[in-house]
Protein backbone atom coordinates (compact mmCIF):
# COMPACT_ATOMS: atom_id res chain seq x y z
CA UNK A 1 0.00 0.00 0.00
CA UNK A 2 1.89 3.03 -1.28
CA UNK A 3 -0.41 5.58 0.38
CA UNK A 4 -0.21 3.86 3.75
CA UNK A 5 3.58 3.59 3.56
CA UNK A 6 3.81 7.30 2.68
CA UNK A 7 1.73 8.26 5.71
CA UNK A 8 3.89 6.09 7.96
CA UNK A 9 7.06 7.78 6.71
CA UNK A 10 5.53 11.23 7.22
CA UNK A 11 4.61 10.31 10.82
CA UNK A 12 8.13 9.12 11.59
CA UNK A 13 9.68 12.24 10.06
CA UNK A 14 7.38 14.51 12.06
CA UNK A 15 8.47 12.75 15.27
CA UNK A 16 12.15 13.54 14.72
CA UNK A 17 11.58 17.04 13.31
CA UNK A 18 12.01 18.82 16.73
CA UNK A 19 15.50 17.38 17.19
CA UNK A 20 16.76 18.36 13.75
CA UNK A 21 19.13 21.35 13.48
CA UNK A 22 17.66 24.83 13.18
CA UNK A 23 17.64 26.50 9.78
CA UNK A 24 17.31 23.35 7.68
CA UNK A 25 14.72 23.00 4.98
CA UNK A 26 11.52 21.24 5.92
CA UNK A 27 11.69 17.48 5.15
CA UNK A 28 9.66 16.62 2.08
CA UNK A 29 8.13 13.17 1.61
CA UNK A 30 6.94 12.31 -1.88
CA UNK A 31 5.50 9.01 -3.01
CA UNK A 32 6.69 7.44 -6.24
CA UNK A 33 5.95 3.88 -7.35
CA UNK A 34 8.71 1.79 -8.88
CA UNK A 35 6.64 1.53 -12.06
CA UNK A 36 6.74 5.32 -12.56
CA UNK A 37 9.62 5.05 -14.98
CA UNK A 38 10.92 7.70 -17.32
CA UNK A 39 9.47 7.25 -20.79
CA UNK A 40 11.25 10.04 -22.62
CA UNK A 41 13.65 12.97 -22.27
CA UNK A 42 13.28 16.39 -23.87
CA UNK A 43 16.08 18.85 -24.56
CA UNK A 44 15.46 22.62 -24.35
CA UNK A 45 18.06 24.92 -25.87
CA UNK A 46 18.25 28.52 -27.02
CA UNK A 47 20.66 30.81 -28.76
CA UNK A 48 19.04 34.01 -27.46
CA UNK A 49 18.39 33.21 -23.79
CA UNK A 50 20.62 32.64 -20.80
CA UNK A 51 20.57 29.43 -18.80
CA UNK A 52 18.64 31.20 -16.02
CA UNK A 53 15.95 32.38 -18.44
CA UNK A 54 15.84 28.94 -20.06
CA UNK A 55 15.28 27.24 -16.72
CA UNK A 56 12.63 29.74 -15.65
CA UNK A 57 10.59 29.26 -18.85
CA UNK A 58 10.93 25.47 -18.70
CA UNK A 59 9.81 25.39 -15.07
CA UNK A 60 6.84 27.72 -15.43
CA UNK A 61 5.63 26.89 -18.93
CA UNK A 62 6.87 23.54 -20.29
CA UNK A 63 6.61 21.48 -17.08
CA UNK A 64 3.09 22.78 -16.41
CA UNK A 65 1.80 21.70 -19.81
CA UNK A 66 3.54 18.32 -19.74
CA UNK A 67 2.06 17.53 -16.31
CA UNK A 68 -1.49 17.99 -17.68
CA UNK A 69 -1.06 15.28 -20.33
CA UNK A 70 -3.04 12.11 -19.44
CA UNK A 71 -0.81 9.33 -18.11
CA UNK A 72 2.08 11.61 -17.09
CA UNK A 73 3.06 11.16 -13.45
CA UNK A 74 5.81 13.74 -13.00
CA UNK A 75 8.41 15.80 -14.82
CA UNK A 76 11.96 16.61 -13.72
CA UNK A 77 14.39 19.31 -14.81
CA UNK A 78 18.01 18.27 -15.06
CA UNK A 79 20.75 20.86 -15.35
CA UNK A 80 18.42 23.72 -14.42
CA UNK A 81 19.66 27.07 -13.16
CA UNK A 82 17.41 28.54 -10.48
CA UNK A 83 17.63 32.23 -9.66
CA UNK A 84 19.57 32.87 -6.45
CA UNK A 85 21.49 35.70 -4.81
CA UNK A 86 25.18 34.78 -4.97
CA UNK A 87 27.36 36.28 -2.21
CA UNK A 88 31.12 35.97 -2.70
CA UNK A 89 32.91 36.66 0.59
CA UNK A 90 36.41 38.10 0.73
CA UNK A 91 38.35 36.26 3.47
CA UNK A 92 40.88 39.08 3.87
CA UNK A 93 38.18 41.69 4.45
CA UNK A 94 36.41 39.36 6.89
CA UNK A 95 39.58 38.88 8.88
CA UNK A 96 40.34 42.61 8.91
CA UNK A 97 36.94 43.33 10.46
CA UNK A 98 37.08 40.32 12.85
CA UNK A 99 34.06 38.63 11.21
CA UNK A 100 33.28 35.02 10.32
CA UNK A 101 31.00 33.35 7.84
CA UNK A 102 28.59 32.55 10.67
CA UNK A 103 28.25 36.27 11.44
CA UNK A 104 27.24 36.93 7.85
CA UNK A 105 24.74 34.06 7.85
CA UNK A 106 23.13 35.28 11.08
CA UNK A 107 22.85 38.83 9.76
CA UNK A 108 21.20 37.71 6.52
CA UNK A 109 18.85 35.33 8.33
CA UNK A 110 17.73 37.96 10.85
CA UNK A 111 17.33 40.89 8.46
CA UNK A 112 15.97 39.09 5.40
CA UNK A 113 12.57 38.08 6.80
CA UNK A 114 8.97 39.24 6.88
CA UNK A 115 7.83 39.67 10.48
CA UNK A 116 4.39 40.50 11.93
CA UNK A 117 4.26 44.03 13.36
CA UNK A 118 0.83 43.99 14.99
CA UNK A 119 -2.56 45.18 13.80
CA UNK A 120 -4.66 48.30 13.38
CA UNK A 121 -8.13 48.10 14.92
CA UNK A 122 -11.23 50.25 14.64
CA UNK A 123 -14.85 49.77 15.56
CA UNK A 124 -15.72 48.22 12.20
CA UNK A 125 -12.45 47.03 10.63
CA UNK A 126 -9.14 45.41 11.50
CA UNK A 127 -5.88 45.40 9.49
CA UNK A 128 -2.86 43.18 9.99
CA UNK A 129 0.48 44.93 9.78
CA UNK A 130 3.61 43.06 8.69
CA UNK A 131 7.15 44.25 8.22
CA UNK A 132 8.32 43.38 4.74
CA UNK A 133 12.01 42.77 5.34
CA UNK A 134 12.77 40.47 2.42
CA UNK A 135 15.60 41.61 0.20
CA UNK A 136 15.10 41.34 -3.55
CA UNK A 137 17.99 43.04 -5.39
CA UNK A 138 21.79 42.86 -5.11
CA UNK A 139 21.81 46.53 -4.02
CA UNK A 140 19.55 45.76 -1.07
CA UNK A 141 21.79 42.92 0.00
CA UNK A 142 24.89 45.07 -0.29
CA UNK A 143 23.33 47.65 2.04
CA UNK A 144 22.67 45.03 4.72
CA UNK A 145 24.51 45.76 8.01
CA UNK A 146 26.47 42.73 9.19
CA UNK A 147 27.99 44.18 12.40
CA UNK A 148 29.37 47.29 14.02
CA UNK A 149 33.07 47.83 14.49
CA UNK A 150 34.38 50.84 16.42
CA UNK A 151 30.99 52.48 16.19
CA UNK A 152 30.81 52.20 12.41
CA UNK A 153 28.49 49.80 10.52
CA UNK A 154 30.05 47.05 8.44
CA UNK A 155 27.87 46.46 5.42
CA UNK A 156 27.84 43.40 3.21
CA UNK A 157 29.32 45.34 0.30
CA UNK A 158 32.41 46.00 2.42
CA UNK A 159 33.28 42.31 2.74
CA UNK A 160 31.64 40.60 -0.25
CA UNK A 161 30.52 40.88 -3.84
CA UNK A 162 26.79 40.29 -4.44
CA UNK A 163 25.25 39.30 -7.76
CA UNK A 164 22.14 37.60 -9.12
CA UNK A 165 23.13 34.17 -10.47
CA UNK A 166 22.36 30.49 -10.51
CA UNK A 167 21.77 28.58 -7.29
CA UNK A 168 23.68 25.51 -8.51
CA UNK A 169 26.21 25.38 -11.33
CA UNK A 170 27.64 21.91 -10.72
CA UNK A 171 25.46 20.22 -13.35
CA UNK A 172 25.84 20.62 -17.09
CA UNK A 173 23.58 19.16 -19.79
CA UNK A 174 24.62 19.16 -23.45
CA UNK A 175 22.61 17.88 -26.40
CA UNK A 176 24.18 17.67 -29.86
CA UNK A 177 27.09 19.75 -28.61
CA UNK A 178 24.92 22.61 -27.31
CA UNK A 179 24.28 23.62 -23.73
CA UNK A 180 20.72 22.51 -22.98
CA UNK A 181 18.23 21.75 -20.27
CA UNK A 182 16.95 18.20 -19.84
CA UNK A 183 13.31 17.44 -19.02
CA UNK A 184 12.35 13.88 -18.10
CA UNK A 185 8.74 12.68 -18.35
CA UNK A 186 7.62 9.77 -16.15
CA UNK A 187 4.45 7.79 -16.67
CA UNK A 188 1.92 6.75 -14.07
CA UNK A 189 2.13 3.22 -12.67
CA UNK A 190 -0.93 1.97 -14.59
CA UNK A 191 -0.37 3.99 -17.75
CA UNK A 192 0.77 2.46 -21.02
CA UNK A 193 4.20 3.61 -22.19
CA UNK A 194 3.24 3.78 -25.85
CA UNK A 195 0.05 5.74 -25.13
CA UNK A 196 1.88 8.25 -22.93
CA UNK A 197 4.65 8.77 -25.49
CA UNK A 198 2.12 9.25 -28.31
CA UNK A 199 0.22 11.81 -26.20
CA UNK A 200 3.40 13.73 -25.41
CA UNK A 201 4.44 13.69 -29.07
CA UNK A 202 1.05 15.11 -30.06
CA UNK A 203 1.39 17.98 -27.59
CA UNK A 204 5.01 18.85 -28.40
CA UNK A 205 4.22 21.04 -31.48
CA UNK A 206 1.73 23.16 -29.53
CA UNK A 207 4.14 23.50 -26.59
CA UNK A 208 7.02 24.45 -28.90
CA UNK A 209 4.84 27.01 -30.68
CA UNK A 210 4.28 28.88 -27.41
CA UNK A 211 7.99 29.19 -26.58
CA UNK A 212 9.86 32.46 -27.11
CA UNK A 213 11.65 33.02 -30.38
CA UNK A 214 14.98 31.23 -30.60
CA UNK A 215 14.09 28.51 -28.07
CA UNK A 216 13.97 24.90 -29.33
CA UNK A 217 12.24 21.89 -27.79
CA UNK A 218 13.67 18.58 -29.06
CA UNK A 219 12.89 14.97 -28.29
CA UNK A 220 16.22 13.62 -27.04
CA UNK A 221 15.37 10.06 -25.95
CA UNK A 222 12.29 7.91 -26.44
CA UNK A 223 11.82 4.64 -24.54
CA UNK A 224 8.98 3.56 -26.83
CA UNK A 225 11.29 3.10 -29.83
CA UNK A 226 12.68 -0.32 -28.77
CA UNK A 227 9.20 -1.34 -27.58
CA UNK A 228 7.65 -0.55 -30.96
CA UNK A 229 10.51 -2.35 -32.71
CA UNK A 230 9.99 -5.43 -30.52
CA UNK A 231 6.24 -5.36 -31.12
CA UNK A 232 6.82 -5.17 -34.87
CA UNK A 233 9.11 -8.21 -34.73
CA UNK A 234 6.56 -10.11 -32.65
CA UNK A 235 3.78 -9.25 -35.10
CA UNK A 236 5.94 -10.48 -37.97
CA UNK A 237 6.70 -13.70 -36.07
CA UNK A 238 2.99 -14.14 -35.35
CA UNK A 239 2.09 -13.76 -39.03
CA UNK A 240 4.91 -16.10 -40.12
CA UNK A 241 3.94 -18.78 -37.61
CA UNK A 242 0.30 -18.54 -38.69
CA UNK A 243 1.33 -18.96 -42.34
CA UNK A 244 3.56 -21.95 -41.58
CA UNK A 245 0.89 -23.66 -39.49
CA UNK A 246 -1.67 -23.28 -42.26
CA UNK A 247 0.83 -24.51 -44.86
CA UNK A 248 1.73 -27.63 -42.86
CA UNK A 249 -1.93 -28.46 -42.24
CA UNK A 250 -2.73 -28.11 -45.92
CA UNK A 251 0.22 -30.27 -46.96
CA UNK A 252 -1.00 -33.14 -44.80
CA UNK A 253 -4.77 -32.77 -45.28
CA UNK A 254 -4.64 -31.87 -48.96
CA UNK A 255 -8.00 -30.09 -48.93
CA UNK A 256 -8.92 -26.44 -48.61
CA UNK A 257 -12.12 -27.34 -46.80
CA UNK A 258 -10.33 -29.58 -44.31
CA UNK A 259 -7.62 -26.94 -43.81
CA UNK A 260 -10.14 -24.23 -42.95
CA UNK A 261 -11.53 -26.24 -40.04
CA UNK A 262 -8.47 -26.27 -37.72
CA UNK A 263 -7.37 -22.84 -38.96
CA UNK A 264 -10.62 -21.35 -37.60
CA UNK A 265 -9.46 -22.43 -34.14
CA UNK A 266 -6.54 -19.97 -34.31
CA UNK A 267 -8.42 -16.62 -34.48
CA UNK A 268 -11.19 -17.97 -32.26
CA UNK A 269 -8.75 -18.91 -29.51
CA UNK A 270 -6.60 -15.79 -29.89
CA UNK A 271 -9.59 -13.41 -29.75
CA UNK A 272 -10.96 -15.25 -26.73
CA UNK A 273 -7.56 -15.07 -25.07
CA UNK A 274 -7.40 -11.30 -25.58
CA UNK A 275 -10.85 -11.02 -24.00
CA UNK A 276 -9.74 -13.00 -20.95
CA UNK A 277 -6.58 -10.89 -20.67
CA UNK A 278 -8.62 -7.69 -20.78
CA UNK A 279 -10.97 -8.95 -18.06
CA UNK A 280 -8.10 -10.12 -15.83
CA UNK A 281 -6.22 -6.83 -16.21
CA UNK A 282 -3.33 -8.15 -18.32
CA UNK A 283 -1.66 -5.88 -20.83
CA UNK A 284 -0.68 -6.62 -24.41
CA UNK A 285 3.10 -6.43 -24.18
CA UNK A 286 6.09 -8.22 -25.69
CA UNK A 287 5.83 -11.20 -23.33
CA UNK A 288 2.10 -11.76 -23.86
CA UNK A 289 2.52 -11.43 -27.62
CA UNK A 290 5.30 -14.01 -27.42
CA UNK A 291 2.86 -16.25 -25.58
CA UNK A 292 0.34 -15.82 -28.39
CA UNK A 293 3.02 -16.72 -30.94
CA UNK A 294 3.73 -19.94 -29.03
CA UNK A 295 0.02 -20.60 -28.69
CA UNK A 296 -0.54 -20.51 -32.47
CA UNK A 297 0.99 -23.97 -32.78
CA UNK A 298 -0.74 -25.29 -29.67
CA UNK A 299 -4.30 -24.21 -30.42
CA UNK A 300 -4.54 -26.26 -33.62
CA UNK A 301 -3.40 -29.55 -32.05
CA UNK A 302 -6.75 -30.55 -30.61
CA UNK A 303 -8.64 -29.43 -33.71
CA UNK A 304 -6.34 -31.43 -36.00
CA UNK A 305 -6.78 -34.56 -33.85
CA UNK A 306 -10.56 -34.27 -33.90
CA UNK A 307 -10.57 -33.47 -37.62
CA UNK A 308 -8.39 -36.45 -38.51
CA UNK A 309 -10.55 -38.88 -36.53
CA UNK A 310 -13.75 -37.58 -38.13
CA UNK A 311 -12.17 -37.46 -41.61
CA UNK A 312 -11.04 -41.07 -41.32
CA UNK A 313 -14.60 -42.20 -40.60
CA UNK A 314 -16.00 -40.14 -43.50
CA UNK A 315 -13.50 -41.68 -45.93
CA UNK A 316 -14.56 -45.11 -44.65
CA UNK A 317 -18.13 -44.38 -45.79
CA UNK A 318 -19.83 -43.04 -42.67
CA UNK A 319 -22.19 -40.05 -43.10
CA UNK A 320 -20.50 -36.73 -42.13
CA UNK A 321 -22.86 -35.84 -39.26
CA UNK A 322 -22.65 -39.29 -37.72
CA UNK A 323 -18.90 -39.35 -38.19
CA UNK A 324 -18.63 -35.97 -36.42
CA UNK A 325 -20.60 -37.20 -33.40
CA UNK A 326 -18.93 -40.60 -33.04
CA UNK A 327 -15.44 -39.36 -33.90
CA UNK A 328 -15.66 -36.58 -31.31
CA UNK A 329 -17.04 -38.87 -28.61
CA UNK A 330 -14.25 -41.35 -29.22
CA UNK A 331 -11.39 -38.93 -28.48
CA UNK A 332 -13.15 -36.33 -26.31
CA UNK A 333 -11.54 -37.65 -23.14
CA UNK A 334 -8.09 -37.60 -24.73
CA UNK A 335 -8.57 -34.01 -25.89
CA UNK A 336 -9.76 -32.92 -22.44
CA UNK A 337 -6.84 -34.68 -20.75
CA UNK A 338 -4.33 -33.11 -23.12
CA UNK A 339 -5.79 -29.63 -22.63
CA UNK A 340 -5.84 -29.91 -18.83
CA UNK A 341 -2.27 -31.21 -18.82
CA UNK A 342 -1.02 -28.22 -20.79
CA UNK A 343 -2.99 -25.74 -18.70
CA UNK A 344 -1.69 -27.17 -15.42
CA UNK A 345 1.86 -26.57 -16.64
CA UNK A 346 1.37 -22.81 -17.07
CA UNK A 347 -1.19 -21.92 -14.39
CA UNK A 348 1.23 -22.25 -11.40
CA UNK A 349 3.48 -19.63 -13.01
CA UNK A 350 0.70 -17.06 -12.63
CA UNK A 351 0.79 -17.51 -8.84
CA UNK A 352 4.51 -16.97 -8.39
CA UNK A 353 5.47 -14.06 -6.15
CA UNK A 354 8.21 -11.44 -6.31
CA UNK A 355 9.61 -10.16 -9.59
CA UNK A 356 9.47 -13.48 -11.49
CA UNK A 357 5.77 -13.85 -10.83
CA UNK A 358 5.00 -10.31 -11.97
CA UNK A 359 7.12 -10.80 -15.08
CA UNK A 360 5.73 -14.13 -16.29
CA UNK A 361 2.20 -14.15 -14.82
CA UNK A 362 0.65 -12.52 -17.89
CA UNK A 363 2.57 -14.88 -20.18
CA UNK A 364 1.18 -17.89 -18.32
CA UNK A 365 -2.37 -16.50 -18.40
CA UNK A 366 -2.12 -15.87 -22.16
CA UNK A 367 -0.89 -19.37 -23.05
CA UNK A 368 -3.20 -21.18 -20.60
CA UNK A 369 -6.24 -19.26 -21.84
CA UNK A 370 -5.42 -19.99 -25.48
CA UNK A 371 -4.95 -23.71 -24.82
CA UNK A 372 -8.13 -23.93 -22.76
CA UNK A 373 -10.17 -22.19 -25.42
CA UNK A 374 -8.65 -24.35 -28.16
CA UNK A 375 -9.84 -27.47 -26.36
CA UNK A 376 -13.34 -26.03 -26.13
CA UNK A 377 -13.30 -25.10 -29.83
CA UNK A 378 -12.03 -28.59 -30.78
CA UNK A 379 -14.97 -30.27 -29.04
CA UNK A 380 -17.68 -27.86 -30.22
CA UNK A 381 -16.94 -25.80 -33.32
CA UNK A 382 -14.62 -28.27 -35.06
CA UNK A 383 -17.12 -31.24 -35.12
CA UNK A 384 -19.87 -28.94 -36.34
CA UNK A 385 -17.72 -27.66 -39.22
CA UNK A 386 -16.60 -31.20 -40.06
CA UNK A 387 -20.20 -32.35 -40.31
CA UNK A 388 -21.06 -29.46 -42.62
CA UNK A 389 -17.94 -29.03 -44.78
CA UNK A 390 -16.48 -32.52 -45.20
CA UNK A 391 -17.85 -35.13 -47.58
CA UNK A 392 -16.91 -38.67 -48.63
CA UNK A 393 -15.12 -37.39 -51.73
CA UNK A 394 -12.72 -35.27 -49.67
CA UNK A 395 -10.38 -38.21 -49.16
CA UNK A 396 -10.13 -39.18 -52.85
CA UNK A 397 -8.14 -36.21 -54.13
CA UNK A 398 -4.75 -36.79 -55.70
CA UNK A 399 -3.03 -34.61 -53.12
CA UNK A 400 -4.62 -36.48 -50.24
CA UNK A 401 -3.71 -39.84 -51.72
CA UNK A 402 -0.11 -38.66 -52.17
CA UNK A 403 0.03 -37.46 -48.56
CA UNK A 404 -1.50 -40.71 -47.34
CA UNK A 405 0.98 -42.75 -49.38
CA UNK A 406 3.87 -40.71 -48.01
CA UNK A 407 2.64 -41.23 -44.46
CA UNK A 408 2.30 -44.99 -45.08
CA UNK A 409 5.84 -45.13 -46.48
CA UNK A 410 7.24 -43.34 -43.42
CA UNK A 411 5.29 -45.68 -41.17
CA UNK A 412 6.66 -48.76 -42.91
CA UNK A 413 10.25 -47.51 -42.72
CA UNK A 414 9.80 -46.71 -39.05
CA UNK A 415 8.30 -50.17 -38.40
CA UNK A 416 11.20 -51.89 -40.12
CA UNK A 417 13.64 -49.82 -38.10
CA UNK A 418 11.94 -50.77 -34.85
CA UNK A 419 11.75 -54.47 -35.76
CA UNK A 420 15.42 -54.48 -36.73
Amino acid sequence: DLDGATNDVRDRVSQVRPVLPLGILEPHVEKAAAENTEVLWLAVSSSHHSELELSDIADRFIKTQLAMIPGVSSTYLDGERRYAMRIWLDPDRLAARRLTVENVEDAIRNQNASLPAGRIESHQMEFSVSLNGTLQTPKQFESLIVAYRDGYPVRLEDIAHVELGAEDTRKLVRFNGKSSLGISVSRQSKADTLAVVRAVREHLPSIAAGLPKGMDLTLAWDSSTPIERSLKEVYEALGLSLFLVVLVIFCFLGSFRATCIPVVAIPTSIIGTCTIMAVSGCSLNVLTLLGLVLAVGLVVDDAVIVLENIHRRIVAGMPPLRAAVEGTNEIAFAVIATTISLVTVFIPIAFLSDLIGKLFAELAIAIASAVLLSGFVALTLTPMMCGRLLCQDSGRSTHHQFAAGLADAVTQHYRRGVEW
